[in-house]
């Protein structure tokens, strides 16, 4: 079986500088909090088609910048 997928949008998260209280109570928990995308997907199979999340992290001293 074959399946598509079609990001439709996305959103990264690099700095984590916001001032939300959420935002600065994670960054004193876990410094290195790593980087995040998450996108809205559209996924295709045999005719059918649904939309979906997709999320992923990586640590930021592994990103180039």
């Amino acid at each position: 079986m074959h399946i598509e997928g079609e990001t439709i949008l996305s959103t990264h998260d690099i700095h984590h500088d916001d001032k939300m209280f959420s935002t600065q109570a994670m960054k004193q928990e876990m410094r290195s909090f790593p980087a995040l995308q998450q996108a809205g997907v559209c996924y295709r199979w045999d005719g059918e088609e649904t939309f979906g999340m997709l999320e992923r992290s990586n640590p930021l001293d592994k990103i180039s910048r």
